[in-house]
Order: structure tokens, then C-alpha cells, then sequence
């Protein structure tokens, strides 16, 4: 297995896929634009709030935190990244809408993107009810996927650092039979070089390599990942997301 991943995360998008046909996913990682990190850094606090008024409205609960200047805030910074991704170029086009989840802990410098063609999940800039559609199979699992990206992204490729100006892309992510009638186990992934990207830079590298703290993950975040069928899921997914990270920007790569 771990040849494999090696293998699978030397370039580009890899196909994640259990040996017992419950799903298929196609991720692939990049380096955000420079611009981008530094605007999500500066803005922790009001997308804690954003990822707080979206569960809320989820949840169906009050979201007494969306005054009128938060919501004038929040376009401001949609508007803004909505900016600095036209400026760098059209691979970036449309991401705004895109954003699944930032993290880690749902506020960080980095990004999952959600371009599976047939997961139109709600924008996480609603700011209106939402309507959740759980007869989707994503829908069930959409938070299972979440916990896998915050604790990848939490723990960071190396040495439990966080990472930073990382973009995963989820470019697809299929079920080839109903989810609830299988239960996943620990080794039940299998992972496949799919396609091949861009050359990733010493430039591109040292941005994604900056540090945000020294923090570890909480036991509480890990404990969590095996509570549910899905667990052992997430964990792998955290741990192939952090390798994907490792080999894709890796200093002296060239494609």
C-alpha cells in the first residue's frame, strides 16, 4: 500500500477507491495564489463566523452573529478572493462558489473544492435557509469528507505542522453501491495514479511550506474520526491527503 500511494502522489490527481466498491474519489492538490493565503490569514475570525452562521442555518438554530456589518464584511471578502482568483488566471475560474470547507479548523489558509459534477451541495457563503438534500449520498457522508481535509490539513504533511496555501480539488466522487449497506474498514483503500499536472515550484513550495502556528492535533479531533462507520474513512482520507501534499510539493520535483 504504501508504495502505492507513493506512486499515486508523485504528480497530479490520484483515484481513491475502497476494495469493497462503496466509492471512488479523484483529488488532486495544488498552491493557492499567494494572494489568497495571505487574505485567508487575515480574516480568521470572520470565517469563523461564516463556517458558524452556515451550521446554524444547517442545524436549523438562531444566528444571532449575522448583523448587518458581518454581512456586509463577508461580501467584502467573497468579492475580494473572488478577485485575486480571476487575477490568477483561468484555471481559478468560478472557485469562489466552489469552496466546500477552509481549515484548518474550518477557518484556515487552505481550500477544498468541490467540483464533483453531480454534488451541487448549498454555497458555504449562504446566508439565507438552507436545504439539504440527504437522499444525496454525498450529503450523508459531506461531513465525514470535511473531517478528513481538517485533520489532513490540520496535522500538514510533516512534523504535525499545519499546512498553508494548499488547494485540494475533489474533481469527482462516485458510489458504486448504496454507502448504508457497507461498512468500510481500516485497509479498504486502494489508490491509482490518474492524472498528471502542472510542475510545481521552489516558489509555489515555500509558500505552502510557511508555517501558520505550532499546533498539534487534538485527541478530541482524532478520537472523533473513529466514532462512526465512516472513521476509519476519514482517517485514511487524512492520511493520503497529507501524503498527496508531501510528494506533490516536494522541493526538487519537476513533474
Amino acid at each position: 500500500m504504501e508504495k502505492n500511494e507513493i506512486d499515486a502522489n508523485r504528480n497530479g490527481c490520484i483515484l481513491i477507491k475502497t476494495s469493497n466498491k462503496l466509492s471512488s474519489i479523484k483529488i488532486r492538490a495544488k498552491p493557492l495564489p499567494p494572494e489568497i493565503t495571505k487574505l485567508l490569514e487575515e480574516n480568521t475570525s470572520l470565517l469563523k463566523i461564516l463556517d458558524q452562521v452556515y451550521h446554524s442555518r444547517n442545524n436549523g438554530e438562531s444566528d444571532d452573529i449575522l448583523t448587518h456589518d458581518t454581512i456586509i464584511a463577508l461580501d467584502k471578502l467573497k468579492k475580494s478572493l473572488d478577485k485575486h482568483f480571476i487575477e490568477a488566471g483561468n484555471e481559478w475560474k468560478d472557485v469562489v462558489d466552489q469552496i466546500w470547507s477552509f481549515g484548518p479548523r474550518r477557518c484556515g489558509p487552505n481550500i477544498l473544492l468541490n467540483r464533483i459534477p453531480n454534488y451541487k451541495r448549498p454555497s458555504i457563503w449562504t446566508t439565507t435557509s438552507i436545504h439539504l438534500n440527504f437522499d444525496s449520498p454525498h450529503m450523508n457522508y459531506d461531513s465525514t469528507f470535511i473531517s478528513g481535509f481538517q485533520l489532513a490539513t490540520l496535522c500538514g504533511p510533516l512534523c504535525d505542522e499545519p499546512m498553508m496555501g494548499v488547494c485540494f480539488i475533489v474533481e469527482d466522487w462516485s458510489f458504486d453501491k448504496d454507502p448504508l449497506t457497507v461498512v468500510v474498514d481500516d485497509s479498504d483503500i486502494s489508490v491509482k495514479t490518474e492524472l498528471n499536472d502542472t510542475t510545481t515550484t521552489s516558489k509555489e513550495m515555500k509558500n505552502v511550506s510557511k508555517q501558520s502556528d505550532t499546533s498539534s492535533v487534538e485527541s478530541s479531533e482524532l478520537s472523533s474520526s473513529n466514532s462512526t462507520p465512516f472513521g476509519p474513512f476519514t482517517g485514511k482520507l487524512c492520511h493520503l491527503l497529507r501524503r498527496l501534499v508531501k510528494r506533490r510539493f516536494k522541493p526538487n520535483h519537476r513533474g
